[in-house]
């Protein structure tokens, strides 16, 4: 109990109250869209003798210098074609996913699977769907760089949040990135995207966790509603002693400008696998943003089909918050915002 008591504390102290933000915030204007985020977990900002803002602009420039990142250019033929392929795509999804989870969701309502299976075995049904389009649907050229454990504990694992395309790159990609023997998995998200059909009916079969909040947008501090977060406290605690893995997005949100690093990385997942006593996992993505951008602004205009998501081994024992931040920014921020690795060494510092 007191270990879930330190977790309450570590990632709601925003919800009583809302601290002016960091210049490293890059404030967008208000999206009311549904599908414009999904969430992490996250806390009121660092103490004001830490930094965060410089660290993550100490990470990046210590990294351009050794790193330059490979852009690709379409011409606007190939462009025009790729996003009314990816429109074609989930578009598709909305018609097959309901009817690929029809046998899961009839086993489930004539209890002859229990609750934990039908929700793992609707996430798997989830994912060969998304997987069996894109490759009837090929509009990103999908490259996975998987991490397999030969037997895989349960972990926390934490994603970068670059585009609203994440959802569908992870389904598709998850059987090669964390191989066949894949642990079950429960994803928490921002309650708002229930409000879409397709997403409520994979994430509630799935048993994915949510959180209400504010639709305040892409770069703006959360505001989360106190019920709700204890409900999502009281599900995460039963999931993980359900035996499923949990993913968070410690950005908590959308980054509406990757390609400049991570926003403000918050310690809701490192307090969730110090309370719980697991590993954390990392997985980096790269290249979503360029095909759907969070920036309305853009949006859907595509630049790039190349898209990148890798696994990593699991973090080394961790002393504090500053250690996942730094280990978060230097590589999941590296390898979002320029698509590659930052230098061995570095790598080496934070991975068993």
């Amino acid at each position: 109990m007191k270990s879930f008591q330190y977790l309450l504390f570590a990632i709601t102290s925003n919800i009583t109250s809302v601290k002016p933000l960091q210049t490293f915030y890059r404030p967008q204007t208000k999206r009311p869209s549904l599908l414009q985020r999904q969430v992490g977990l996250s806390h009121d900002l660092p103490p004001p003798e830490y930094d965060a803002s410089k660290r993550h602009i100490q990470i990046a420039t210590a990294c351009a210098e050794e790193i330059t990142p490979s852009r690709n250019s379409l011409t606007k033929l190939e462009a025009s074609w790729t996003k009314h392929c990816m429109i074609a795509y989930i578009a598709h999804m909305c018609v097959a996913l309901p009817l690929t989870l029809l046998p899961t969701f009839v086993k489930s309502k004539l209890h002859v699977v229990t609750k934990a299976e039908s929700e793992n075995e609707a996430l798997r049904v989830g994912q060969a769907c998304a997987r069996t389009l894109l490759a009837l649907i090929p509009f990103m050229n999908l490259k996975v760089t998987p991490y397999v454990s030969e037997h895989p504990v349960p972990t926390i694992w934490v994603s970068n949040h670059v585009s609203m395309l994440d959802t569908f790159v992870f389904l598709a990609a998850d059987e090669k990135l964390r191989g066949k023997n894949r642990r079950p998995l429960k994803t928490i998200y921002w309650k708002g995207l229930d409000a879409n059909p397709i997403c409520k009916i994979l994430f509630s079969m799935a048993g994915f966790i949510s959180v209400d909040m504010e639709a305040n947008g892409n770069g703006n501090p959360n505001q989360y509603y106190p019920q709700s977060f204890k409900q999502m406290l009281k599900d995460t605690k039963k999931a993980i002693a359900d035996g499923f893995d949990i993913l968070i997005l410690p950005e908590g949100q959308l980054n509406p400008n990757p390609e400049a690093g991570l926003q403000p990385v918050f310690p809701g997942a490192y307090a969730l696998a110090r309370s719980s006593n697991r590993p954390i996992q990392m997985v980096a993505l790269h290249g979503c943003h360029n095909l759907w951008h969070a920036d309305e602004n853009v949006g859907m205009s595509v630049t790039d089909r190349d898209v990148k998501i890798k696994a990593y081994p699991p973090l080394k024992d961790l002393s504090s918050y500053e250690d996942f931040l730094a280990a978060f920014s230097t590589i999941v921020g590296t390898f979002g915002s320029t698509g590659q690795d930052p230098p061995e060494e570095q790598i080496n510092k934070w991975l068993k």
